[in-house]
């Protein structure tokens, strides 16, 4: 088949995405068979795409910060170049495709954020989004939820067909494994980082739910003082980080909590292992990418009992109420008490580690994009019965 590839969208700054579509592309270049795949990029996604025998790359200068300009491209003129090029199937990377697109798609959702309160756009984005996902619905050949908690959003929010659906979890990077004793504490130097720290790796979105995370570490810092471990946080998004940094300054905890930079791949894999755990309070995923790169590398993660990461973590997490302070404090602190908590959770966390590798995953997605090829439409027929 001749796949097509939408990376229009990706920008570094996205985060979590940026590195979903990473991993996903340097998975079908070792395990693609022998698939073509023509990526339609910008200058900014298109670092993205490998130099391999199998790929071809497409730049298309569509301004990728201007979501109104690459939107239109994305439903005007996109298709016609995907039919130009004879695409079999074309895959979409953001929640969305666009509705006269006559190449098959198979269309990766994420999340249903903009159908719930804590969608952190205003009404415009929101109602865009709603629609073009009910659209997508329709008129996918195949939809793509990274999990099983997103498929049974889309069910219940958007009342689409399981017979349209095939799970693919996010492809888990080879660079995700526990980094050497020598590139952790060459990280710890550069970044004056201490033996043991939480760590918490997410967006600066308000569902986030740093805040309650910043205060639980307040209450820890009052019961042990000096003893507690520093708090490290790794995000983006600019407006989110000047809201938490003030939730640190209304804490008072400013001199225990390090706001880190954008790191390469092998830099935050290097973070975790050294990590003392990850702490991960989010009150909504579509997934919790973060927690799987964090139990690959070895480090602990106390998290929420959200549907997307008890079902990616299994028992390899703990699980607390991420809305209270009081417990999660509670956790963190029994946690560091005993350290064969810790030892205990490693084992289980790379035993879970090991279903998100490229050589299990990139398999179930070429199943997914010939089924696509083969089936433009309704009438697909039953899914294979180990995804959805």
């Amino acid at each position: 088949m001749k796949i097509g590839l939408n990376l229009l969208h990706a920008r570094p700054e996205i985060g979590g995405g940026w590195q979903y579509m990473a991993s996903l592309v340097a998975g079908l270049a070792d395990h693609g068979g022998d698939h073509e795949f023509v990526a339609f990029v910008t200058p900014a996604s298109a670092a993205l795409v490998p130099s391999h025998r199998r790929f071809r790359k497409v730049l298309l200068r569509v301004p990728s910060f201007s979501r109104t300009l690459r939107v239109l491209y994305e439903n005007t003129r996109l298709p016609l170049v995907a039919r130009r090029l004879q695409i079999d199937v074309l895959h979409w990377f953001s929640n969305i495709h666009a509705p006269l697109s006559r190449t098959p798609g198979a269309v990766t959702i994420y999340d249903l954020l903009a159908f719930t309160p804590a969608a952190p756009w205003g009404f415009v984005k929101r109602a865009y989004l709603r629609s073009m996902i009910r659209s997508t619905v329709g008129s996918a050949a195949v939809l793509l939820p990274i999990s099983h908690a997103t498929a049974r959003d889309l069910v219940a929010r958007c009342h689409a067909s399981p017979d349209r659906m095939i799970v693919i979890p996010p492809v888990l990077s080879t660079a995700f494994r526990p980094a050497p004793a020598s590139r952790v504490d060459e990280l710890r130097r550069t970044l004056g980082l201490p033996d043991r720290y939480w760590l918490y790796v997410a967006h600066f979105y308000a569902h986030k739910n740093h805040a309650t995370l910043v205060d639980a570490y307040r209450r820890l810092l009052c019961r042990d003082g000096d003893s507690q471990w520093p708090l490290v946080l790794r995000g983006d998004g600019e407006a989110g980080l000047a809201r938490v940094r003030q939730q640190i300054a209304e804490a008072g905890v400013e001199g225990k909590v390090i706001v880190l930079p954008r790191l390469d791949v092998e830099d935050l894999a290097a973070l975790y292992t050294g990590a003392g755990a990850l702490v991960f309070p989010s009150a909504y995923e579509g997934f919790g990418i973060p927690v799987l790169e964090a139990m690959a590398c070895g480090c602990p993660v106390i998290a929420g009992p959200l549907a997307a990461v008890t079902e990616t973590a299994g028992e390899a997490v703990w699980t607390v109420d991420p809305l209270s302070a009081d417990t999660l404090c509670d956790a963190m602190q029994a946690f560091q008490r005993d350290p064969n908590r810790a030892s205990g959770m490693r084992g289980l966390g790379y035993e879970r580690a090991r279903q998100f590798r490229p050589e299990v995953v990139i398999p179930q997605l070429l199943g997914a994009y010939e089924r696509a090829a083969r089936n433009s439409g309704a009438g697909l027929g039953p899914p294979p019965s180990n995804r959805w």
